[in-house]
């Protein structure tokens, strides 16, 4: 579809110009950026340059007087004459360079330009075709009907936003242009892409209207995506940067217990100093000996519980355990000759003992810990140096491809033809609704998500794609995968719902029984998968408010198989 052509040409630029401006080097604690990241940091004193609407005086004459062909030609040649010039002075440039990193430096900067250019020149080669009226844009020619106080009202079709996004979201669809840097995310855009809105649109009374933010909104357990964000998610994913930085974050955290234990292990350490100093004695040098040995045994005691010492080792670590007995039975008879007519301060004393050791075996696990993290950083870094920009693009084009063939999916379900950008009415539907309508049909369907599933794989998240049509579960990436113009989305989500269902049932118990109704015996595994799907939404939607549309074979094996709770009152059509 032309959309998803569209977005596939637009995340390629838009990654080569990442991995261009950010040359990931690993190590010192340093994580390759995710798209957030280079939004911030993404040289905010240089702002592109918007394609011009100022048509050359040449060829407006050639419109006015009907000659259309030699408009087109005069355009082309402005086109190639521009491109030619921009190559002339991009090879006179390089050959003054002398310097390695200086060359490099210009090279991307005159690049930057000569793209600039060639969006401005498309911009008003488009301004042209609008001229001629090969391109007719939606527009608005009344206050859209929003189910809400806070609907917007229809915008004039030179509105900012659509003058701003006209020409670019054309010359990215007819493949002359794309996304040139950071920079061009900005909210607009993004807004094309997660809700597929026509430009004449505007972007913050639809913001406004359905409360939509950046991010993935999560309720009772699910994560709901808009497209644009789990691209990002993605994006970040095959840099590593979540995986990387959770390490860092880890360190961090066991890097403030280690400094914790250590102090803790010295106050406890100098009170039972301050127990011998009280009755005049120094032992000094047999608790110095005492905290040598208690470190080198917790080191050692850790591998010998995983099998992982040598005889020689074992021999040692025995050696140490039987040195700290005797030290501690020394510790133990000079207290006892002094306070043995006090029982619990002698309880007191050995519980400062165990407290010093327990503190001092958590303070080598942490440390065991802090370098094991640490091994796994190194890892993840050295993947990451020895991969190449081509391999991690190529993992980008398998989610993208996989997104395509959602759509289609998505629109044969449906039975709708294939997505183009739209405008309102109808309003797609919130993450907020998905999540409502999610939270209903748990409530009937108690038995959706078994435990054993939950533990193991965690509630599936949302993926909402800007398509007519319904839903899909995808098992892969353990998402359900919602159309966000459905004709129902309760309907939708059930679809999802269904095939969830058949991905989960692993023994195939409940499909194998399903085939086994009389009325689908011999069917073909896709065409029973289809069938189960329409079903369960009959049997959840119609059923079980009390209307009897299935047959009587059917309706008997979900009471067994899958049975609802009741409903308060009769399901009526999901809001959006």
């Amino acid at each position: 579809m032309i959309y998803f052509q569209v977005l596939d040409r637009t995340l390629r630029t838009f990654l080569n110009d990442v991995m261009l401006r950010f040359p990931f080097q690993a190590g010192a604690g340093e994580t390759p950026p995710g798209l957030t990241d280079a939004l911030i940091f993404y040289d905010p004193l240089v702002k592109p340059t918007r394609p011009g609407r100022i048509l050359p005086a040449r060829l407006v004459t050639l419109l006015e007087e009907g000659r259309p062909q030699e408009a087109e030609t005069l355009l082309v040649q402005q086109i190639l004459e521009a491109a030619e010039n921009a190559m002339v002075e991009h090879d006179s440039e390089m050959e003054m360079l002398t310097i390695e990193e200086e060359e490099h430096r210009l090279r991307i900067r005159q690049i930057d330009d000569r793209r600039r250019q060639l969006l401005q020149l498309t911009g008003q080669l488009n301004a042209a075709e609008s001229v001629l009226k090969e391109w007719e844009v939606p527009q608005l020619s009344a206050a859209p009907a929003v189910p809400s106080e806070a609907a917007p009202a229809a915008p004039e079709p030179d509105s900012q936003f659509f003058s701003h996004l006209r020409s670019r979201i054309r010359a990215i669809m007819e493949g002359n242009g794309g996304l040139l840097s950071v920079e061009d995310i900005d909210e607009p855009f993004r807004l094309a892409v997660d809700l597929g809105l026509a430009p004449a649109v505007k972007a913050s009374d639809v913001r406004r209207a359905l409360s939509i933010g950046s991010g993935a909104l999560t309720g009772g357990g699910h994560r709901v995506w808009h497209l644009s964000d789990w691209l990002v998610r993605q994006f970040a994913d095959a840099y590593q940067v979540h995986k990387m930085r959770e390490m860092e974050e880890a360190l961090r955290s066991i890097r403030s217990a280690i400094d914790d234990l250590k102090v803790r292990l010295d106050r406890l350490r100098e009170k039972r100093r301050n127990v011998f100093y009280s009755v005049g004695i120094n032992l000094d040098p047999d608790l110095d000996r005492l905290a040598h040995l208690q470190r080198g045994y917790c080191e050692l005691d850790g591998p010998r519980r995983k099998g992982q010492l040598s005889l020689e080792d074992k021999s040692r670590h025995d050696v140490i355990k039987d040195e700290i007995e005797e030290i501690e039975r020394k510790l133990e008879s000079e207290i006892y000759l002094r306070f043995a007519s006090s029982p619990e301060f002698m309880t007191s004393f050995r519980r400062l003992n165990q407290a010093v050791s327990q503190s001092l075996q958590e303070l080598i696990h942490q440390e065991e810990d802090d370098r094991d993290k640490r091994e796994m950083l190194d890892k993840l870094a050295e993947t990451y140096r020895r991969s190449t920009p081509d391999e991690r693009l190529s993992r980008m084009d398998e989610q993208i491809g996989q997104i395509r063939q959602f759509t289609k999916l998505l629109t044969d379900r449906g039975r709708r033809r294939p997505f183009q950008p739209v405008t309102p009415p109808p309003w797609p539907v919130t993450p907020p609704a998905v999540l409502s309508a999610l939270d209903r049909i748990t409530a009937q369907d108690t038995s959706l998500f078994p435990e054993k599933f939950l533990r193991r794989r965690g509630p599936p998240g949302i993926l909402l794609l800007p398509v007519n049509g319904a839903g899909l579960y995808d098992w892969q990436g353990g998402m359900l995968v919602i159309s966000l113009y459905p004709e129902n989305l309760d309907s939708a989500i059930l679809t999802a719902l269904a095939e969830f269902r058949m991905d989960a049932d692993e023994s195939k118990e409940l499909f194998n029984s399903y085939g086994q109704i009389k009325r689908y015996r011999g069917f073909a595994f896709a065409k029973l998968k289809e069938t189960f799907m329409s079903d369960y939404v009959t049997w959840v939607l119609k059923e079980a408010a009390g209307y009897r549309v299935m047959e009587t074979d059917v309706r008997m094996w979900f009471e067994r198989k899958i049975p609802l709770e009741p409903l308060e009152k009769p399901a009526g059509r999901a809001s959006r």
